[in-house]
């Protein structure tokens, strides 16, 4: 007999369910269901599909990620803050990064960077600041609702 699958109580397993499903499913398997550790796990496959230039799933992680960082429950826009952008930077040169975050998202996240990442801070402050006129914006249509999204 087939599992069921898992069902999405919560807006953001929802909103994972839409954008990233397989790693929503991987976290929903294994019985956690931690927005902290679905969003660290994000890390490793977005380091693959900068490397494969998948732009699919780059959108779809990055927007997952931005979204997380833009709602008022604490959990979710603390854990996009520690388990997300904290480590963005770990295995990526800061100038492929960039580009994916918008800057309000960066502003919001600058301390926890200032404060975790030292060594890299000052090249990611200065990327930052020093991005001319911001990125366009692709608006797409995900689980039900419309999106901005950084187009690159």
């Amino acid at each position: 007999m087939a599992q069921d699958k898992p069902i999405a109580n919560t807006e953001w397993q929802l909103m994972a369910q839409a954008l990233v499903p397989d790693e929503y499913e991987e976290e929903r398997t294994e019985g956690i269901g931690s927005i902290y550790l679905l969003l660290g796990s994000l890390l490793s496959r977005i380091y693959q599909a900068h490397i494969e230039g998948d732009r699919d799933y780059l959108l779809r992680a990055y927007s997952f990620a931005d979204w997380c960082a833009r709602q008022k429950n604490q959990e979710v826009w603390n854990a996009s803050g520690v388990s997300f952008y904290e480590g963005a930077f770990d295995r990526l040169p800061v100038e492929q990064v960039v580009p994916w975050i918008r800057l309000e998202i960066y502003e919001q996240n600058r301390d926890l960077l200032e404060a975790m990442r030292p060594e890299l801070f000052a090249e990611i402050d200065h990327a930052f600041k020093s991005r001319a006129g911001g990125h366009d914006r692709e608006i797409v249509e995900l689980a039900g609702r419309t999106y901005a999204i950084v187009k690159t």
